[in-house]
């Protein structure tokens, strides 16, 4: 999964967050001859990276953004996930309506455009000890690690990759940091098929009318899957899609295709998810639209955390770990 030299017994390292960056971190050290333990505080793989539509993409909006390193990462791992995991992945056609009036013009499109439980399994066949539902309550930067229910684990390093609980752990654990989580929710709505009607076989890539956004209507699971919102949210709401997200999924359904549209709003199913968002405090506030959607590390003392990331890059940023102190041999 990650390319590594021949195992050692280097030290133990526990690792929080069960997401998929936790999951290809935790792999990865372990593949190097880390003891990897790994704490997830429900199930691996049931939050945020349960809830994204596992889109292997190079981001038409980061390149139109300016984030070109982040669009060759992607395009670079996307072939990788096809490779490495190919009964898991299949390449999916996407049709571009192009309407006149429209903000992006045809060049721009073309110029654009250029898998959980086999990761679950990677990381347990490398070694990885899971935990399970057991929620993390305080870290140390000295590599303790103190669970809900009291018990205390002792590591030579700790990785904090909780994804959108990232920064809230070091707060709770009276960690300073200059770096906060900006948190985005997602909602996606999933339309059965009506009777008569067949599932088309291509995806559609649209834009939200009225916005820079762009959507996408798309085969899953025999139904049709339509999304995304993205909407500014704190830890404290309920991870649901509101009234006007609801209303917005309802509407692309009916422009693009509006057979659907009926079955839309009489037996559509919402579901939402978290994306963080890195926000450096010295830079003042970020702008959610057109944050760049890249990661970066942290290091206090004995403790590393993970800001950011997304599904597609989730690998290399797990190399990118490991060619970081103290992985790498330095200190």
């Amino acid at each position: 999964m990650i390319s590594s030299a021949i195992p050692l017994d280097l030290g133990s390292v526990g690792v929080i967050g069960g997401g998929i960056n936790g999951l290809c971190i935790a792999s990865a050290l372990a593949q190097r001859g880390w003891q990897v333990e790994l704490f997830e505080r429900g199930k691996c793989l049931q939050q945020t990276s349960s809830v994204s539509t596992k889109l292997l993409h190079g981001g038409l909006r980061y390149l139109e953004q300016g984030h070109l390193a982040l669009v060759a990462e992607s395009l670079r791992e996307r072939g990788l996930w096809l490779r490495d995991a190919p009964e898991h992945c299949r390449w999916l056609p996407l049709l571009l309506p192009i309407y006149e009036n429209r903000r992006r013009p045809a060049w721009q499109w073309q110029l654009g455009l250029g898998l959980c439980n086999w990761v679950l399994r990677q990381a347990l066949g490398m070694g990885v000890e899971l935990h399970e539902d057991c929620p993390v309550q305080r870290i140390t930067t000295t590599g303790l690690l103190q669970l809900e229910n009291g018990r205390l684990h002792q590591f030579d390093w700790l990785v904090n990759g909780a994804g959108p609980w990232a920064a809230q752990l070091l707060e709770c654990s009276g960690i300073p940091s200059n770096v906060k989580l900006e948190l985005v929710r997602g909602s996606h709505l999933l339309v059965p098929v009506p009777e008569g009607l067949k599932l088309p076989h291509h995806g559609l890539f649209v834009e939200v009318c009225g916005s820079a956004r762009i959507a996408f209507l798309l085969p899953y699971q025999s139904q049709l899957l339509v999304g995304t919102t993205e909407e500014v949210q704190s830890l404290g709401q309920s991870i649901e899609a509101s009234g006007s997200e609801r209303e917005l999924l309802w509407q692309l359904v009916e422009q693009h295709l509006p057979a659907f549209g009926a079955a839309a709003r009489s037996r559509g199913r919402f579901f939402s998810g978290l994306r963080p968002i890195v926000s450096i405090s010295s830079t003042g506030k970020t702008n959610i639209s057109s944050a760049s959607r890249d990661s970066l590390f942290r290091r206090q003392d004995r403790l590393i955390t993970v800001f950011g990331g997304k599904w597609t890059t989730a690998r290399s940023l797990a190399e990118r770990l490991l060619h970081t102190a103290p992985f790498n041999g330095q200190t």
